[in-house]
């Protein structure tokens, strides 16, 4: 997975550490680890795998609750970790995990610009509407749609944390008066959210797939480091609430991109929107 980084030249251990002012990542969770490292292992049954993430309540609690989210599909509820194991398969229980993984080791307490019940709900509205617009423009996205969604912004709450004097500033300015953060953070500081994001993926060691497509859901100029459109879409939406959000920049650009008429890209995100309520009680 280490190929994006090559090509940038720049070692990703020593920016992150930069970035964060000298803080290191903390480590996943023991029986997620072992999940991760299980899934990684070819031919691992996936009764196997399910009876591993059943020793964690909270994570069984989160993949029964990701796969019966409204995005998924389903025509009924799955109750058993068994089943909806069996139902996400391998690659999408991997990006279930991690996000699972990811959520329990970002920063739960508030810092200057940094909400936690704010960010996941818009992370959950993200991943929702992700999935919902991977639907309707690019299916082929569709398995790695909804965790980039949920985990693009992960980098923000370690930046705010950790580098709060600088950060926080910066963050609070852009809740108050919109803009692009991106831009911010790189007239500030040299690089952004989406850079740090790609550093801390290698950290932790994320599939190359789902790594290009959080470093990547601002655009970038190499067309193949760029993210899946749905992920790019979802990354135009800020932290308010529902009704203050400005849909048209995402209407727009799904529209001239894939010529589909406004209202099913409306349709799509507002379904999104009215699914990622059930996400976001499972993060925060």
């Amino acid at each position: 997975m280490f190929g994006l980084f090559k090509r940038k030249k720049v070692d990703p251990r020593k920016e992150l550490a930069d970035a964060l002012g000298g803080a290191t990542l903390p480590s996943f969770p023991a029986i997620q680890m072992q999940v991760l490292q299980a899934l990684r292992q070819p031919d691992m049954p996936m009764n196997r795998l399910g009876d591993m993430v059943m020793q964690d309540p909270g994570l069984s609690t989160k993949v029964i609750g990701t796969v019966n989210c409204a995005g998924f599909g389903l025509k009924r509820r799955v109750d058993s970790v068994a089943h909806a194991v069996s139902l996400l398969g391998a690659a999408r229980l991997e990006s279930v995990v991690l996000a699972v993984a990811v959520a329990e080791c970002l920063p739960a307490r508030p810092s200057p610009g940094f909400q936690p019940r704010r960010f996941w709900r818009a992370a959950a509205r993200r991943a929702t509407t992700a999935l919902a617009l991977a639907d309707l423009l690019h299916p082929a996205s569709r398995s790695v749609a909804f965790t980039a969604g949920l985990l693009q912004d992960m980098a923000v709450p370690l930046l705010a944390t950790h580098r709060s004097q600088q950060y926080g500033p910066l963050l609070q300015a852009w809740l108050a008066d919109g803009g692009s953060l991106e831009a911010l953070e790189r007239s500030e500081l040299g690089w952004d959210h989406a850079q740090v994001a790609s550093w801390v993926a290698s950290e932790w060691l994320f599939p190359e797939g789902l790594g290009y497509a959080l470093g990547g859901h601002h655009g970038s100029d190499e067309p193949e480091l760029a993210a899946p459109l749905p992920v790019r879409l979802v990354g135009l939406l800020g932290e308010g609430d529902d009704d203050k959000l400005d849909l048209e920049p995402l209407v727009e650009t799904a529209r001239a991109a894939h010529d589909v008429p406004i209202d099913r890209v409306v349709a799509a995100v507002r379904g999104g929107f009215e699914s990622s309520g059930e996400v976001a009680a499972l993060f925060c």
